[in-house]
């Protein structure tokens, strides 16, 4: 990965989403690989994705969606690790209905409401990890 994004855009640092890590105890983003070919850093999803469960249900909830995945959130924060949420396209598609894009705007402004959470880029966070 390192060699590709210095090749593709000259870039010595990348990051990648694998792992899925909210059921064992507080994550952060760690430095995966550091050498001369150039840094990864790994960022866990610490926030399982609840926008999933809309592809099948028709009667899906955002707003209840949106309050899980809020409360995912302050239970990763609370266990000192930092929350990164991730989900695909088709989940927020929720098969033409919409449900996870309209979860996902709930989930922002309970975000933004709170105060404490700022959106950022993983460039951002894996140059933050990586120091």
């Amino acid at each position: 990965m390192a060699a590709a994004q210095r090749a593709v855009y000259g870039r010595d640092s990348t990051w990648y989403f694998l792992h899925m890590n909210w059921e064992t105890g507080p994550q952060r983003p760690w430095v995966a690989r550091q050498d001369d070919l150039g840094r990864v850093v790994s960022v866990p999803a610490t926030v399982p994705d609840l926008w999933w469960n809309t592809i099948g249900d028709a009667h899906a909830d955002p707003a209840q969606i949106a309050r899980r995945l809020y409360a995912y959130t302050l239970a990763a924060m609370d266990a000192g690790g930092i929350p990164a949420a991730l989900t695909h396209w088709q989940s927020l598609f929720s098969n033409g209905l919409g449900t996870g894009l309209q979860a996902l705007d709930e989930y922002a402004r309970l975000l933004a409401e709170d105060g404490q959470f700022r959106w950022q880029r993983c460039s951002e966070l894996a140059a933050a990890v990586a120091g």
